[in-house]
């Protein structure tokens, strides 16, 4: 799971970024060190609302600004390798929850699910998980640094539009 913050915006400005595939200078020079700042407001507002019990799932979140003529360019946020973080596969359920359902065994050779505990050990087939509600931590960390991301990208745009400006 991972958040991506696209531009958006009137169709002005819309178009205004169209235009700049002309000038990518330009578009390197202002935007993406833009792009790179918001992604960092983003995970500093994401980083306090993840829930801790050993510390991994905040050390997994990680970013990176995307630059794709196809795709356009994104900040892309999220847990893991991908991000060249550690992993933590589990953020993703403790953020958006799991529902009810089965967990059964697979990979061993009897086939049952093993658990050792206080030295009594016991085999069986499946278990029931409860499942749980999500903490829903990547979306308010989102809409709590959209303001500073409006800013940033408000700022790029306008030293875009006075470096055009100038003869």
């Amino acid at each position: 799971m991972s958040i991506k913050y696209e531009f958006q915006g009137t169709e002005a400005l819309q178009r205004q970024i169209e235009l700049l595939k002309y000038y990518p200078e330009l578009f390197d020079k202002w935007f993406y060190p833009a792009m790179k700042e918001a992604a960092e407001l983003v995970k500093d507002a994401i980083r306090p609302n993840i829930p801790v019990h050993t510390g991994r799932a905040q050390s997994a979140l990680g970013s990176k600004v995307i630059h794709s003529s196809t795709l356009g360019t994104h900040a892309d946020i999220g847990f893991g390798k991908r991000y060249g973080m550690p992993s933590a596969r589990y953020a993703a359920a403790l953020d958006a929850g799991a529902a009810a359902h089965e967990v059964a065994a697979r990979r061993t050779a009897d086939g049952y699910l093993h658990f050792s505990s206080r030295g009594r050990f016991t085999a069986i087939g499946s278990i029931q998980h409860p499942g749980f509600a999500g903490r829903g931590f990547m979306a308010a960390g989102l809409e709590e640094a959209m303001p500073g991301i409006d800013s940033l990208i408000d700022s790029a745009a306008g030293q875009v539009v006075e470096e055009l400006a100038q003869p």
